[in-house]
């Protein structure tokens, strides 16, 4: 993803923007709206949007009536309405460069 320059607005729900100084970042506009848009049309169940440099991000499903809905956070993780029983802890995504993927597998439980 090409979200470098997310901090030049500021987003107001899944369908707009409000732009700070009246540029959005054509990337940004393809993540947030254009493939919102178009990965809910075409059915895609789970849809995580993740700006590491500005340590926002947005994770959605699809509901019953094939329209995504935000999931929210609990405890400080993001858990998969599409995968049972996986997780991420949100911190995870702001540890720096590399993420010790090991760790994180064996505190979800995937590997002893």
């Amino acid at each position: 993803m090409h979200l470098k320059w997310l901090e030049r607005w500021e987003y107001c729900d899944e369908k707009g923007f409000s732009s700070r100084n009246g540029a959005i970042p054509e990337s940004a506009i393809r993540d947030w709206h254009e493939k919102f848009i178009e990965y809910e049309a075409a059915g895609v169940r789970e849809y995580w949007i993740i700006d590491r440099e500005n340590q926002r991000l947005a994770v959605y499903y699809l509901d019953e009536d094939r329209r995504y809905q935000p999931i929210a956070p609990r405890d400080g993780k993001l858990h998969s309405h599409v995968l049972p029983g996986f997780w991420v802890k949100i911190d995870w995504f702001w540890q720096g460069p590399l993420f010790d993927t090991y760790e994180m597998a064996k505190e979800m439980g995937i590997i002893s």
